[in-house]
């Protein structure tokens, strides 16, 4: 459900409360919105209200949480206070009214026997309640204490998973109605996606014993290196008693993408490497005095994922897409229904008693 809001608030944040234009409102104007907000639908909070369809959103409520945030905001003036917590108001706001809008419209499509009391809906979240009272103990204060720090209470508490239960089962039989996808439309978006989306990078892993020319009789401990491992000793083994070189503290461990892009006196194993498959070993390799003899660990050639691995996920990616536009599209047409044309001066509202509260505080 958590995904659905965020989902939900950035459908509105596109297409709803006036588009990404920002627009500054006088004092006049304010006032005037105040008169005209108070006529429509009695304010339970005191304030201004903003009218969503037959509920309404109170000032009170967002300018206390502004309030509550001034110790976190430092702007010495209105305007750039209200360039900082602008974008969270506007979240804020239209995530109740998308909440209010998809509530009357996951209502309307479901017979009323279902949202009558005691009916389904509140039999469901009733088994909700139930079952996380269980995963408490039936510890009732400490679920009570959750809840306040949530500002909630029990009543408050159900109301709100009802509404979430009815939305989400509207959304739910809404991405039924479009969530088959075909395998064609999965081997289509794999072929166009190939190159961005499942490209294998070269990957080699590899431990080295690096007999530096620095070494005395490298040529010999090279002998003796390769001697010991034919008769049995580990490769880590040999790389503690024979190695030398930048990486012989770290186990002789390497890995790189691109073998010849090696600089010398490594440029000699780059061909080893590419030879060589997983857990083999090379013979001893001479580069200008340096001796070397490599273990590949892991090896990954360029390529690109098989589309049996990825079948899956492009699937999952394909439908929640649809579902995103889906949500969007609902959106957009019960925003434009709604006909929700005073949110931004409710804002702006808002946000200047808000800080109004603060200076003074």
């Amino acid at each position: 459900m958590k995904k659905i809001t965020l989902i939900l608030a950035a459908a509105i944040l596109l297409h709803g409360c006036g588009g990404n234009k920002e627009r500054t409102y006088t004092d006049a104007e304010i006032a005037k919105y105040q008169q005209l907000a108070k006529k429509p639908v009695p304010e339970p909070t005191g304030g201004m209200v903003l009218s969503v369809k037959d509920q309404t959103i109170s000032s009170e409520l967002i300018i206390s949480k502004l309030v509550s945030l001034s110790g976190q905001v430092n702007a010495p003036s209105y305007q750039q206070y209200k360039q900082q917590v602008y974008p969270y108001v506007r979240q804020f706001v239209t995530e109740k009214i998308s909440d209010i809008l998809i509530y009357e419209k996951a209502a309307g499509k479901v017979p009323e026997e279902v949202l009558e009391e005691d009916g389904m809906l509140d039999k469901a979240v009733d088994k909700e309640v139930r079952r996380m009272l269980a995963e408490s103990d039936y510890d009732y204060s400490k679920i009570q204490s959750q809840l306040a720090e949530s500002g909630y209470h029990w009543k408050t508490f159900k109301e709100e998973k009802r509404r979430k239960m009815l939305i989400q089962n509207y959304f739910t039989a809404e991405f039924e109605k479009s969530d088959s996808v075909s395998f064609k439309e999965i081997e289509e978006f794999y072929e166009e996606n190939k190159d961005d989306k499942f490209k294998i990078e070269p990957e080699y892993k590899f431990t080295l014993i690096h007999i530096p020319e620095s070494a005395e009789n490298a040529d010999k401990k090279a002998s003796l290196a390769n001697l010991a491992l034919e008769g049995g000793m580990s490769f880590s083994d040999a790389v503690e008693k024979f190695s030398g070189g930048p990486k012989a503290s770290q186990g002789g461990k390497w890995e790189t993408s691109d073998p010849s892009s090696f600089a010398e006196p490594y440029d000699a194993i780059a061909e080893e490497l590419k030879k060589l498959e997983e857990g083999q070993i090379s013979d001893v390799i001479e580069n200008n005095g340096n001796f070397f003899i490599v273990k590949v660990d892991k090896k990954q050639q360029a390529g690109f994922k098989k589309l049996s691995q990825v079948q899956d996920d492009i699937e999952e990616f394909i439908r929640m897409k649809r579902r995103s536009e889906k949500m969007n599209n609902i959106l957009k047409e019960l925003f434009e229904q709604a006909k929700i044309s005073e949110a931004n001066g409710f804002i702006e509202f808002c946000i200047r008693q808000a800080y109004s509260r603060s200076s003074e505080g």
